[in-house]
């Protein structure tokens, strides 16, 4: 698997896998908001019911698909 790091809109990116930021308060970042809206709330719903953490050293996979 290859990664790469790019910058514009998060929600804009074709790709099978995004890595966004969460801060500890729980607010999403200007990217993870934006790719939240392109998922039509998946991102914010997964962290209200306590599904991700914004602590550091912990990576939440939410199963999120774009349709």
């Amino acid at each position: 698997m290859r990664y790469y790091a790019v910058s514009g809109s998060a929600a804009r990116q074709r790709t099978d896998c995004a890595i966004v930021g969460l801060y500890e308060s729980g607010t999403l970042t200007g990217a993870a908001t934006q790719l939240d809206a392109a998922l039509a709330g998946r991102i914010a719903r997964f962290v209200n019911r306590g599904d991700a953490r914004g602590k550091a050293g912990l990576g939440d996979q939410p199963p999120f698909r774009r349709h």
